[in-house]
């Protein structure tokens, strides 16, 4: 990248921008994973907490398709993408695997050396070995595995977005300029199949499938917008946001959020 290149700065700081939306995700995700005693999940934003990883799959395709959608053009490219993605989430995925595997074998040594159990958490009953070797092939939550929340729990959304990369890659390579059109197409297939309830134990994927090509749509559009939005649309569009994750209860219109985080981060962008 050239940094003198006047045109290159600004997009930089609208990118830098988003990091605000990631810092309150990763936020809200974190509290929504303390134990169930916690009285913050009596809020009704803290408890929909969990669909912000749903903003964090929209906001990685935006980045990714910002940094790559004109990038990959060979098998090589392909490859060489690939294999930059798998070494940025498999290392710490591996160690905090390794870690719960200890913790799993120090479980079965209490038991069985010192007869301390709890009725609650028997040793490698919910993560056994076909959940390590899922684990360490990042499909653990591709398919009706059964073992989505096996060891590290969520780690599923590294499984499922690790694919997603590679279907993204592949989309880029093989559809050249058509690419909005099959993204497109990835993002709402995707997203029909998980309303009508028939993910077949691939809602996981679909789910990343959805959001990620949903945030390369908003990238491609960026590209071609060319006049400036107010600030304040940027303001409204979050002011809905945290409208929504403290109004909306249990299982109804979840989905929402990918409309509505892609539409901040392309307020954000745009302005």
């Amino acid at each position: 990248m050239q940094s003198a290149a006047p045109v290159v700065l600004p997009a930089q700081a609208k990118i830098e921008a988003l990091e605000s939306i990631r810092g309150m995700a990763a936020l809200l995700i974190a509290i929504f994973h303390i134990p169930r005693w916690n009285p913050a999940l009596d809020i009704t934003l803290i408890r929909n907490g969990h669909l912000m990883v749903d903003l964090f799959f929209v906001l990685s395709g935006f980045v990714i398709c910002k940094a790559y959608s004109g990038r990959i053009q060979s098998p090589q490219d392909l490859a060489r993408f690939q294999v930059l993605r798998f070494g940025r989430l498999y290392p710490v995925h591996l160690i905090f695997l390794c870690f719960f595997l200890l913790v799993e074998v120090a479980k079965y040594v209490a038991q069985e050396q010192f007869g301390v159990s709890s009725p609650n958490s028997q040793p490698f009953r919910e993560s056994g070995g076909l959940a390590f070797v899922q684990q360490l092939f990042l499909v653990q939550a591709i398919g009706p595995t059964g073992n989505t929340f096996s060891f590290n729990g969520p780690a599923w959304s590294i499984s499922v977005e690790f694919y997603t990369y590679l279907i993204f890659a592949m989309a880029v390579l093989l559809f050249g300029r058509i690419k909005p059109y099959v993204f497109a197409t990835i993002s709402l297939g995707s997203l029909l199949v998980l309303l009508t309830g028939r993910g077949a134990g691939f809602d996981a994927l679909l789910s990343c499938t959805s959001g990620f090509f949903m945030g390369a749509l908003v990238a491609l559009a960026t590209q071609k917008w060319k006049s400036s939005l107010p600030g304040i649309a940027s303001l409204i569009v979050f002011a809905g946001l945290v409208a929504y994750l403290s109004i909306v209860e249990g299982d109804r219109s979840p989905h929402a959020i990918l409309f509505v985080t892609a539409a901040l981060i392309f307020t954000l962008v745009a302005a």
